[in-house]
């Protein structure tokens, strides 16, 4: 199956296999009103893991199938996005610092989404450079703060993906962590 859609796939399977169409299946998930459950399908059908989650219990109805064998499903999909992100994280890989704020995540997330405050976070580091600069690049552009996420308390940098030091606001390594630290993206569905 591809990785991309494994969710998809699962639900266009067992719609073959059990020969629905769209309306019967919505039918048999319960829907009354056909076209929220036509938009609902559709967005199992473009692989939205979280509607899945909240309908477990309607598409193993639907299917006759356990709501096990439909957790197994979304467990397989989320695994395989992590793995194919990550894949794709350590092949785009470039040395970078991450701002460490006095909160991770961020407080006013509504407005985090719509600033996209997480971008804040990130400092790029002069490309070919050496690592030996890495910390001196950083000091020179550190904020003092992050819209959303507070004041700024140290920072992190990835030098590679299985290699990360964190460091205090001053400079100074205070750990070191064999994965590179990520930002998380908040986004906002309209």
């Amino acid at each position: 199956m591809n990785t991309h859609a494994y969710f998809s796939q699962f639900i266009t399977l067992h719609m073959q296999e059990t020969g629905l169409s769209k309306v019967s299946t919505v039918k048999a998930m319960g829907y009354s009103n056909i076209a929220k459950g036509l938009r609902r399908l559709d967005a199992l059908l473009q692989n939205d893991l979280s509607l899945a989650i909240a309908l477990k219990s309607e598409i193993a109805t639907a299917f006759s199938i356990s709501e096990t064998e439909v957790q197994d499903a979304i467990r397989e999909s989320i695994r395989l996005k992590t793995q194919t992100d990550w894949q794709e994280y350590v092949e785009h890989f470039k040395p970078h610092a991450i701002v460490k704020t006095e909160y991770n995540r961020p407080q006013q997330i509504t407005i985090a989404g719509l600033v996209g405050a997480s971008k804040f976070k990130t400092i790029s580091l002069v490309e070919q450079s050496s690592p030996i600069t890495f910390v001196v690049q950083v000091l020179k552009v550190l904020p003092e703060g992050v819209p959303t996420f507070g004041r700024t308390v140290g920072f992190y940098i990835n030098y590679a993906p299985e290699r990360c030091v964190e460091f205090n606001i001053l400079g100074e390594p205070v750990a070191m962590d064999d994965e590179a630290i990520q930002v998380e993206q908040v986004t906002i569905k309209v």
